[in-house]
């Protein structure tokens, strides 16, 4: 929508390709750090990381230059990989063992399920209110995931974790 907006619906191919650029080296660089907390700890910490990188986008809008939208969906995938790759740890160190598996599943169905909806919800969005309110919807859910996970923090902890990893 925001490179129609700008008149080169060509461009839409970088914008998504600036998001998962920013994705696979925000993920390379997050597994390269040793664990220093138990994901349960992290992750809601993570999601408010995640929502200042999209801050900027809701503040913005989409109302910058291609170049401008593009460099903020770097950032905005930088911060984002941290988060899936704890949700991901944080389900190997919850779900019980035999579960792992379906654990895992239920992921996949989530993001896919999660996925279809926001891209529904944002085209409804910038339909109606405009361009800006989709990036204003997804910085108030992941802050809103921060503070779940923030207040749930310690029942996303395994009964044997500490806060500290060894």
């Amino acid at each position: 929508a925001a490179a129609r907006h700008d008149g080169s619906p060509e461009a839409a191919g970088v914008l998504l390709s600036a998001i998962a650029l920013g994705i696979g080296a925000g993920g390379f660089a997050y597994g390269l750090m040793p664990p220093r907390r138990a994901p349960g700890w992290l992750y809601g910490p993570l999601c408010g990381l995640a929502a200042l990188g999209l801050a900027p986008l809701a503040v913005a809008g989409g109302h910058v230059s291609l170049a401008v939208l593009t460099g903020l969906l770097v950032l905005t995938g930088l911060l984002f990989a941290p988060v899936t790759t704890c949700q991901i740890a944080l389900i190997d160190d919850v779900a019980p063992r035999h579960m792992t598996t379906e654990a895992f599943a239920v992921l996949g169905v989530a993001y896919g399920t999660a996925s279809a909806i926001g891209a529904q919800a944002a085209g409804a969005l910038v339909e109606g209110p405009g361009l800006r309110a989709p990036f204003v919807a997804a910085f108030a859910c992941m802050a809103v995931a921060a503070a779940v996970g923030l207040a749930r923090r310690r029942t996303l902890l395994r009964a044997h974790a500490t806060i500290d990893a060894a």
